[in-house]
């Protein structure tokens, strides 16, 4: 029951993400060169060429700040990190709600800046995050289990089932990580043939690929609803 929801609340919560950062990185490369073309008109080619590489340094130096000072583990796309993890490998703070904004905004900075970059990479981290904080916030009370440590039931202990817990944030990585190739390429069936290569060493339950392909489905159907919507 909590894979199922996992399954239908990720992609729409990596749609939503991935429609918020393609709109505000438009606003600030509109931003960008509406400055750089009403220099070039008002005070010539020389004073639009400097506004435009100071916007584009203070892009730059608002993702590299936001790495170096909050989080370090977001310099590069995150790709290994998420395949060591879902390979077994235990990778500290790597699907944190800190490394969400860090990894979002980064992400939107430097693409604005002209960077040759893009969010396809980070997408595969931004969805993980989402899907392992999913299953946080559902699982967790499902894998608590209350032993009585006494006779007289005076003292008790909590138990908590961290393999099963585990498992499932391992699902949630790749239902989540499928979803941010799916919005990314608009190629949900890409999405599934990419986490097959990732997950090359732990088993592939046979009911995680129904599950991917619907996640992976959803999430590229609401990603073009939302870009639609909003005229992106």
């Amino acid at each position: 029951e909590v894979i199922t929801a996992v399954t239908l609340i990720v992609p729409v919560l990596v749609a939503i993400t991935n429609s918020i950062m393609v709109e505000l990185d438009l606003k600030l490369v509109g931003f960008k060169f509406s400055t750089l073309t009403a220099l070039i008109e008002g005070s010539g080619v020389g004073v639009g060429a400097l506004a435009l590489v100071g916007i584009c340094c203070a892009y730059a130096t608002g993702a590299a700040a936001l790495v170096y000072f909050v989080s370090p583990i977001c310099a590069g796309s995150g790709i290994p990190e998420a395949k060591g993890y879902l390979n077994g490998n235990f990778i500290p703070g790597m699907y944190t709600p800190k490394n969400f904004v860090v990894r979002t905004l980064g992400v939107i900075l430097s693409t604005a800046a002209g960077f040759p970059c893009g969010r396809e990479g980070p997408m595969v981290c931004i969805g993980g995050i989402l899907g392992v904080q999913a299953v946080n916030l559902l699982a967790w009370p499902h894998m608590q289990e209350t032993v009585k440590m006494s006779g007289d039931d005076s003292v008790s202990a909590v138990l908590v089932q961290e393999q099963k817990l585990m498992q499932g944030r391992r699902a949630g990585a790749i239902l989540g990580a499928a979803a941010g190739i799916a919005v990314a390429f608009n190629a949900p069936i890409g999405a599934i043939l990419y986490m097959f290569e990732e997950v090359t060493v732990v088993s592939w339950p046979s009911q995680l690929t129904f599950r991917a392909f619907v996640c992976a489905v959803v999430a590229s159907m609401a990603a073009r609803f939302l870009l639609f919507v909003t005229g992106s």
